[in-house]
This record gives structure tokens, sequence and C-alpha cells, in this order.
């Protein structure tokens, strides 16, 4: 119990499945106070990283990129050919822009977090060799990494013409007999642009390029190349992040609090003498989902079933 006669506790908030309320508060589990604040510190630490970090470019410019297609399939389906053709060139335009910013995105991620990591260990740490070396993997390992990392030299430093926007129209019949107009958006990109260069295409990548029946659907490359990237970011966490381990690790240790229960997570503090306060109104500090998802990603430990306190500062 607080000063201020009031306790801490977890609650969950679910949907009434009666209609009676617009919400059922579900305060289940008492902590004491130091443990709120800890659990508290660890919640905005971990969330202010996610929010704030290199990461989030690349996600947000690749949901843009993914958007905008959609939007284009959209409105391709409500006009006419030469309306959609008219459009053709702006639509171009501002897919082209989305793919520099994606391509950007993932340029800057590197370089920022290797700058980070030579930042806090120094330029001959071994932890500096394995962040390079994470990259390295990727770029190796990804030809969609490859080809998107080295897009953007081209796109900034040669040409913006590698870019292309394929929009098609078909007919589908289906086994009842009913005609289905379909619809799709592609954006190649587009090899012999791309093969024209003289800089920043290695021979193995024009090798791979020249190998391939067609021209590789950039709405198809980026989500592959965020996914590279998404795992070198999971493995240069500890390097990049020294100060969030423990708060990832309190958070996973938060998730096994709250076990299987169903709805939107809080921390939250309660008066002593509760009567009739509107649970709306009670203090409490909202967890997104994809923070735990975050602090599981992150973190190697496995949860037990009664972990101890780690404490964040």
């Amino acid at each position: 119990m607080s000063n201020n006669d009031e306790y801490h506790g977890l609650m969950v908030v679910s949907e009434d499945a009666s209609g009676q309320t617009k919400a059922i508060f579900n305060v289940f589990h008492t902590l004491a106070e130091d443990e709120y604040n800890n659990y508290s510190r660890a919640i905005l630490k971990l969330r202010a990283a996610i929010e704030g970090s290199l990461r989030v470019y690349v996600v947000e410019s690749l949901r843009g990129l993914t958007n905008l297609a959609q939007q284009v399939e959209t409105a391709v389906r409500t006009m006419s050919a030469p309306r959609a053709y008219a459009h053709g060139r702006g639509w171009h335009t501002t897919l082209t822009c989305a793919v520099l910013t994606f391509s950007s995105a993932l340029h800057l991620y590197q370089e920022q977090s290797e700058a980070t990591v030579r930042k806090t260990y120094g330029a001959d740490a071994p932890e500096l060799r394995q962040t390079k070396d994470a990259f390295s993997a990727a770029y190796d390992g990804s030809l969609a990494y490859r080809l998107i990392y080295r897009l953007r030299n081209i796109l900034v430093h040669s040409s913006l013409e590698c870019v292309g926007l394929k929009i098609s129209a078909g007919e589908l019949t289906t086994p009842a007999g009913l005609v289905v107009r379909e619809y799709a958006v592609r954006m190649p990109l587009l090899r012999n642009k791309l093969l024209e260069t003289r800089q920043g295409v290695s021979a193995k990548i024009r090798c791979e390029l020249e190998s391939m029946p067609e021209d590789p659907d950039l709405l198809v490359l980026c989500p592959d190349a965020a996914a590279a990237l998404e795992s070198v970011h999971k493995s240069i966490f500890t390097m990049t992040h020294p100060d969030l381990i423990e708060s990832a690790r309190v958070v996973r240790q938060l998730d096994g609090l709250f076990g299987d229960k169903i709805g939107d997570r809080a921390l939250v503090t309660v008066p002593a003498d509760i009567g009739n306060t509107n649970p709306f109104s009670l203090p409490h500090i909202l967890i997104p989902p994809q923070l735990f998802e975050y602090a599981h990603a992150v973190s190697p430990e496995r949860h037990s079933s009664k972990p101890g306190m780690a404490v964040v500062g």
C-alpha cells in the first residue's frame, strides 16, 4: 500500500460479450510499489526504443510503399482504361519515391547501427566486427537485400529509371460461370536500365539479374529485404541497445504474469476505496501487444515460470 492509500496491479480490458457494458475491467494481480515502478520503467524505455529506433523507418517506409501500391490497384478498379493511363505517370513517380525512401532507410539502418556500436565499444571492438558480419550475412544470404541495398546507390547517383510500373487487368471465369475481372499492380526492377549503369552493380549481381526469367517485382523484393534486415536487427540488438537488455527481460517477466488472459493489457493504479470510480478514469499504462513480441524477439532467454525480478534503473 502506498502513502496515498492506493494499490498497483495488472489489468486486462476486454469486450463484454453480453453487451451490458462497454468493456470488462479485470484487475487480477497486485504489485508492490517497487515492482510497479520497475515494470513501468521497462515498458516506457522499451517502447521509446521501438518507436524511435531506426528500424521504425524501415518498417514504416515499407508500409508506405505497400499502401501506395494498394491504393493504385484500388483506383484502377474504379477507372476507365484511358483515365488509368492518364494517372500512370503520377503513380509511377510516387511509387518510385517510395522505393527510394525504403532503400535509403535500409542504408540508414546499417550505417547508423555500425556507427552506434563503434561509438559504444570502439573501432577495434569485437562487437563492431560482429555487427558488420551480421550485415554481411544478410547481404550474402538474401538476393532481395543485395538488390535493394545496391538499388539505393543507383537511384541516388545514376538513374531513377530502374523502377517500373505495370498495371494489368484480366478476366477469370469461376466454376459457377461468373466472369470476374482481376487487377494487378506490379513494380518491376527494370534490369536493362540497372545493367546500363557502370558503377554500383557487381559482377555477381549482374549474373544473377541476367539469369532471371523476368524482371523481379519490387513489391516482393522490398518485403523480403525488410525480413532479412529484421533478422539482423534481432541479432545485433544487444550491441546497439546494451542499456535495454534488462528492460526486455523485465517485459518478458511481465508477459508471464499476464499469462493467456485475452484483452488489452495495462498497469493500473487503483484507489483503496474505489467506490463508484469510473474504470475508464483509473490511472494506467497501456501496454501495446508488439512490446511483448519485441521483448521476446530480442531476448535469448526463455521465460521462466518463476522469474527473478530484474531491476531497471
